[in-house]
C-alpha cells in the first residue's frame, strides 16, 4: 500500500507548510508500504488536501482499471501554517488521513494494519 499527500490549494503558507514537513509526511507515505494489497481494490491512497471545511471528505476511485483512490479532504480552519503551527498541522493531516482510510472501501483488516502503522510514527 502506498499514501500520496497532495494539495490543491491558493494558499501558499500552506504550500510551504508541506515542504517544510516533507520528512514527516514521508515516513507517513511510506509507513503501509509493507502491507499486501493484492486483495483489494487499490494500491496507492491519494490524500488531496482542499480549501474547504475539515468535514470535508469526497471518496473518487481514479476510474476504470486504476489502482488509485483519491480522497478528497478539508482542513481546519484554524490552521495558521506558521512554522510554529507545523506540529498542530500534521497532526491534522494524519486525522484526515485516518478518517479517509476508515471511509475507505478497503477491508477492516487493511484499515487496520495501515492505521496501526500510522499511530506508531
Amino acid at each position: 500500500m502506498e499514501i500520496s499527500v497532495a494539495a490543491v490549494t491558493a494558499n501558499k503558507r500552506l504550500s510551504k507548510a508541506l515542504i517544510r514537513l516533507a520528512a514527516p509526511l514521508t515516513e507517513i507515505e511510506e509507513s503501509p508500504k509493507a502491507i499486501d494489497t493484492t486483495n483489494e481494490p487499490f494500491d496507492i491512497f491519494q490524500v488531496v488536501l482542499m480549501d474547504e471545511p475539515e468535514t470535508y471528505i469526497d471518496v473518487e476511485p481514479a476510474g476504470s482499471g486504476s489502482r488509485i483512490l483519491q480522497v478528497a479532504v478539508g482542513l481546519p480552519d484554524t490552521l495558521t501554517f506558521k512554522p510554529q503551527d507545523d506540529q498542530i498541522f500534521l497532526s491534522a493531516i494524519k486525522k484526515q488521513i485516518e478518517t479517509a482510510v476508515e471511509e475507505s472501501s478497503l477491508s477492516r483488516e487493511t484499515k487496520h494494519a495501515i492505521l496501526s502503522r500510522m499511530r506508531q510514527l
